[in-house]
């Protein structure tokens, strides 16, 4: 944990060397050379808070340690007035305990949690409502009304709609959608609830053998490119196929 240095002291200026630690050191001249803090001696660290834990070695002076946590125990005197704050770093490949004493933080106050102590819960993200590839794809439909791009290019339009531009995901004509579709068990004859985003597909004797295709909105309405991008009803375009939800593999916008 890093900590602002907000205090300073007569006599004893260390600073700390590099950002994500504190430096450390014991009584002794002081200087701030090159931004690092000299102190005469080094810190003893111990197994556990306290001094009856058995010293475990010494952290040389003017390192730079991350505080992991803190515990409160046997009182020492330091260079700053007595404190009964423990330290828990990381040191020398484990966990040990530093008196908060000889711990340069620029605050007689703990500077991270207690250790034990339940760490804050990670916040959960609110999840993006996602919008269905077929709403998405009327939406698109709706939102070309009027556009005269499209006339004589139905199938071209249904699958714009749903993010294909072209083979290999798409087909070459509407009536050769229709047959792929039908070929795979997916075209459906009943004309009655014809779901919002599924493809209906017609024959007339105006379309050149290629047949059309319009997208449903829903509630017996279907949009169609032909001449322009427009709302209409069943009986508009001719002979009734069938419909089929939009290919799986067609991604959608």
């Amino acid at each position: 944990m890093q900590h602002t240095l907000t205090k300073k002291f007569v006599g004893l200026a260390i600073a700390v060397a590099s950002i994500g630690g504190v430096a450390v050191g014991s009584a002794g001249t002081a200087s701030a050379a090159n931004g690092q803090g000299r102190m005469a001696t080094d810190l003893n660290y111990r197994l556990g808070p306290g001094e009856p834990s058995r010293v475990l070695g010494t952290i040389p002076n003017g390192t730079v340690l991350t505080i992991e946590c803190t515990l409160t125990n046997y009182s020492v005197t330091g260079p700053w007035g007595p404190s009964n704050l423990w330290d828990r770093v990381f040191w020398n490949g484990q966990h040990v305990f530093v008196s908060d004493a000889w711990v340069w933080t620029g605050t007689s106050a703990a500077v991270a949690p207690p250790c034990g102590a339940a760490p804050a819960p990670t916040p959960v993200p609110t999840p993006v409502p996602t919008v269905p590839t077929a709403a998405r794809a009327v939406a698109w439909a709706k939102s070309m009304i009027g556009n005269t791009s499209y006339n004589g290019l139905c199938e071209k339009f249904v699958e714009n709609a749903y993010g294909v531009f072209g083979v290999p995901l798409g087909y070459w004509t509407a009536l050769a959608d229709f047959n792929a579709q039908k070929a795979a068990g997916r075209i459906h004859t009943t004309a009655n609830d014809i779901p919002a985003g599924a493809l209906v597909f017609f024959r007339n004797k105006s379309d050149g053998g290629n047949g059309h295709v319009e997208i449903a909105v829903g509630n017996g309405t279907f949009i169609t490119s032909a001449a322009k991008v427009q709302y209409v009803n069943l009986s508009w375009a001719g002979t009734f196929l069938g419909w089929a939800p939009a290919p799986t593999n067609w991604p959608g916008r």
